[in-house]
């Protein structure tokens, strides 16, 4: 058990956010589809933010430390 635990939290914020979001979406009482599709959402999210992080960082980098 602690070792399935210990992999998924291996994965990163992009798969461990929409878990956390789903799980507490249906306690609140959220249908789960629409829950897992709102937690799917923040994992894209989470995605696209370290993409365009990267992308970012790897154009003005070079510009910066000039």
């Amino acid at each position: 058990m602690e070792q399935v635990f210990g992999y998924i939290i291996g994965l990163g914020a992009a798969v461990m956010m929409p878990i956390i979001f789903t799980i507490l979406g249906v306690c609140i009482g959220i249908k789960f589809s629409k829950a897992l599709k709102s937690g799917l959402l923040v994992g894209v999210g989470f995605v696209g933010l370290s993409v365009v992080t990267a992308l970012l960082t790897s154009s003005l980098g070079p510009a910066l430390s000039q």
